[in-house]
């Protein structure tokens, strides 16, 4: 799965990634995946932007699940003025995903 990250199909990291949010919804990375999640920061920051609602979507949940874990609020604190803005996405699941973030960001 790890060498899924650095795919060179979108489709493929987009994938990865969900599989890497999954494992930390469930609390299964803080140790074991902390240099591929750090690895891999930067590529859901990117997909914030992306094209496709369901890749902004996603990015949006990840990082809400990572803010849940302290070692990646500097991450998670760089992708807040995006998230904001996305507030005003034309589609309404990245609506969604980033006001559950921000519930999740206010409860923390």
């Amino acid at each position: 799965m790890l060498q899924r990250l650095e795919d060179s199909a979108g489709d493929i990291r987009q994938a990865a990634i969900e599989c890497f949010s999954s494992l930390g919804a469930h609390g299964m990375f803080e140790d074991v995946f902390y240099e591929e999640i750090q690895r891999i920061i930067p590529d859901i920051l990117k997909r914030l932007d992306a094209s496709t609602y369901y890749a902004r979507q996603t990015a949006i949940k990840c990082l809400s699940i990572l803010g849940a874990h302290r070692q990646f609020d500097d991450q998670v604190l760089r992708a807040i003025p995006t998230i904001f803005e996305l507030l005003n996405d034309p589609e309404k699941d990245v609506r969604q995903a980033a006001i559950e973030f921000y519930s999740r960001l206010e409860a923390q």
